[in-house]
């Protein structure tokens, strides 16, 4: 018999207050114990007396959000407490004194600031960053700080427990553009009809 944890909850909303009955089933998966709703399989785990969205369980496994550091959080959070170590090394990076780094020098400060980044890490950094594929895409200071602020606004966002369905779609889906990259750009520049590149 699998224990079940019954709450009420009322959610005040522009039409009024909605009441419901909130049911979450124990599922045990790995070595952990996770809450269940049944209704919509989204998977927590309790905290006290909170419950954490982790995940959503589907066909019986587990599928959980990734815990994994995200490479422009810990940026932004460098950002916000080593702002000046930041700047020094951009400034020491910038071996020209023009004031903007290449993707490749940004990655070696990044690698400085952050010496647990791991190099698929870095490459993704780069290619988010380089956004129009140019070998000559640079950043000044502030785009950078500009940028990273973007980003965890962003990843504040789908952390989101409402996001938790769009992330269940987007990672196969994700998996499947990495794979097969090249077939991915063939098949964008057949259907850009603008020739946007």
């Amino acid at each position: 018999q699998r224990k079940k944890i019954v709450t009420d909850s009322e959610t005040v909303g522009v039409v009024g207050v909605k009441r419901e009955r909130w049911e979450l089933e124990e599922f045990s998966f790995g070595s952990k114990m996770y809450l269940v709703d049944r209704k919509t399989n989204k998977a927590y785990l309790q905290n006290g007396a909170w419950v954490r969205l982790v995940g959503k369980l589907v066909n019986s496994q587990m599928h959980l959000m990734s815990e994994r550091p995200d490479i422009f959080m810990e940026l932004f959070k460098v950002t916000r407490d080593r702002a000046d170590e930041l700047l020094s090394l951009f400034e020491k990076f910038d071996l020209d004194g023009q004031g903007v780094l290449s993707l490749r020098e940004l990655s070696r400060v990044v690698k400085q600031l952050i010496p647990s980044a791991t190099p698929s890490q870095l490459r993704f950094m780069r290619s988010v960053l380089d956004s129009d594929g140019s070998p000559d895409t640079v950043f000044a200071f502030d785009d950078l700080l500009d940028i990273l602020k973007e980003c965890n606004s962003a990843q504040t966002d789908v952390r989101s427990p409402n996001m938790v369905e769009a992330m269940h779609v987007l990672q196969p889906m994700s998996k499947q553009v990495f794979s097969k990259i090249v077939k991915v750009k063939k098949l964008f520049k057949q259907m850009d009809q603008g020739k946007a590149r």
